[in-house]
């Protein structure tokens, strides 16, 4: 039991630190906030997913509905594992933009001009190798 627990958060670290320290490259124009999250399947299969905020008035919105979040799996600074995740439906996103009622309809998201968000998931499952 204990190997299973120290197993896990070992895996924590490193997909934390794979997101965290391996980009070479971000890009962040517009896009509000994002949850990262898996999910133990059985064995050594995972579900992983990234739900991400983009402001409907924002240039990098229009990318979001195609975007491809890769996930990098790290044993200690070497990778050994990489894949990309899939747009869930809707693919368009769904507004969760905390306005009042009598507001819905005037965000940005429906060509309003109250700032609007959109909240994308991303998710794809994956069988790591166990060392």
């Amino acid at each position: 039991m204990n190997k299973a627990i120290f197993t896990s958060f070992r895996l924590s670290l490193l997909v934390i630190f794979s997101l965290l320290f391996t980009a070479n490259k971000s890009y962040a124009t517009h896009v509000l906030g994002a949850d990262f999250y898996y999910t133990w399947i059985s064995g050594y299969t995972y579900n992983f997913t990234v739900v991400i905020y983009g402001d409907c008035a924002g240039s990098a919105f229009p990318n979001l509905p195609s975007s491809s979040p890769q996930i990098i799996i790290l044993n200690g600074s070497s990778p050994v594992d990489s894949f990309f995740l899939t747009v869930q439906a809707p693919t368009s996103g769904v507004e969760v933009t905390p306005v009042c009622d009598a507001y819905k309809d005037s965000t940005t998201c429906k060509r309003g001009t109250i700032p609007g968000v959109t909240k994308f998931v991303y998710s794809g499952s994956r069988t790591l190798s166990g060392t």
